[in-house]
Formats: structure tokens, C-alpha cells, sequence
């Protein structure tokens, strides 16, 4: 008894691995609110406004510093320093 499967019900290893990050990263999502609810209490909610407020402040910074003009590599050699920056920022150069 030899079946084959026909080829258009079949998914390529490209989205296969999509599928199975989508499913664990879905998975560890839905079952945070439990986790907090065991972890904090009651009080979980202050952690996710907490949360919320400082992302929202860090975007905001993100993006006041990129509307100067400015990239990812002079921000670094910025904060970091010419040597250490430019070294940081082969990161981004392997990257892309």
C-alpha cells in the first residue's frame, strides 16, 4: 500500500519553523497572566502599568534620537565610545 502525500497539503521547512516559534512564543504568552497571578498576586497588574509606562518612555527616546539624523553606529560610538562603539557595531555590519 504506497499513498503519497500530494504536494499542496504539504508545509515547507521555511514555514515549518515559523509555525513552531508562532506556536511557543503563543504558548508562553497565554500562560503569563497564570504565572503573574501565582508569582504577584492580585498585584500583577501594577507590574504589567510599570511595565507599559517605561517602554513607552524608552520608544520615545528611541525615537527622538533617530529623528536627529542619526544612526545606530554614531548613537554607539556615542554611548560607548569610538573604539568600543565601532567594535559594538560590527554587530549590525554581520548582520546586514
Amino acid at each position: 500500500m504506497n499513498t503519497q502525500t500530494k504536494v499542496t497539503k504539504q508545509v515547507s521547512p521555511f514555514f515549518a519553523f515559523f509555525i513552531v516559534t508562532v506556536m511557543q512564543v503563543g504558548v508562553g504568552i497565554f500562560t503569563l497572566p497564570r504565572t503573574m497571578i501565582v508569582d504577584a498576586g492580585h498585584d500583577g497588574w501594577i507590574a504589567i502599568l510599570f511595565s507599559a509606562v517605561l517602554i513607552s518612555i524608552i520608544i520615545r527616546i528611541i525615537y527622538a534620537t533617530l529623528n536627529k539624523g542619526e544612526t545606530i553606529v554614531t548613537i554607539q560610538c556615542k554611548v560607548f565610545g569610538k573604539k568600543l562603539g565601532s567594535f559594538i557595531s560590527l554587530f549590525w555590519v554581520f548582520l546586514f
